[in-house]
């Protein structure tokens, strides 16, 4: 998909571009912080909204195309196997909480598990 952003819109010199998928809240006179709650069930259509993705790309002065390579912003899990050798209980435990700065890419996890 291209977006309709014209390069006359940000001055001249260097540009930094940077996007999340899905979409987050954000955008002009908004934070740049999107807030995110992860579906403990992340079946169907839980799945898709579960799995943020982000890209950023600098863009020298006078160039006015950028091809951005979306990374997976989240992805540490912590599995626990209890039980004995018989029978074994499987506990997947994930941040289920947190923030995006949308500019740069970085996340801050909430502290608590789900």
């Amino acid at each position: 998909m291209a977006a309709a952003l014209r390069r006359s819109d940000f001055g001249a010199g260097e540009l930094t571009l940077a996007a999340c998928s899905p979409v987050q809240g954000a955008g002009a006179g908004k934070s740049p912080v999107a807030e995110f709650t992860l579906a403990a069930d992340q079946s169907a259509e839980g799945l898709a909204a579960a799995d943020l993705l982000f890209a950023q790309r600098s863009l020298p002065a006078g160039s006015n195309r950028a091809e951005l390579s979306f990374t997976h912003a989240m992805h540490r899990l912590r599995i626990e196997l209890s039980g004995d050798e018989q029978v074994l209980s499987v506990e997947l435990r994930s941040r289920m909480k947190g923030s995006l700065e949308l500019l740069t890419g970085g996340l801050t996890p909430a502290d608590e598990f789900g």
